[in-house]
């Protein structure tokens, strides 16, 4: 369809541009974007530092309890499958 043959849409360049505006309002800025960043690296440190501690844990829970187990075997005369 060309331009001729075309209805007027009533926006004025004006109305478009306050259209336009209103749309970058609601637009995240590259503050905005960059503070989130900051976030999510501050949050990703804190989460190595979760799973490190809890890596930790789950060692120590495993050597005690082979430990244990090892002990169990001993007094009760079964041999160990490893």
């Amino acid at each position: 369809m060309n331009k001729e043959n075309q209805k007027p849409s009533g926006a004025t360049i004006d109305d478009l541009a306050v259209m336009i505006k209103n749309g970058f309002d609601n637009t995240a800025s590259k503050k905005d974007v960059e503070e989130i960043r900051n976030d999510i690296a501050q949050i990703d440190d804190r989460l190595r530092t979760v799973e490190t501690k809890l890596d930790r844990a789950l060692y120590t829970e495993l050597t005690h309890l082979e430990a244990r187990v090892t002990r169990l075997e001993q007094k009760t005369g079964i041999k160990s499958s490893s």
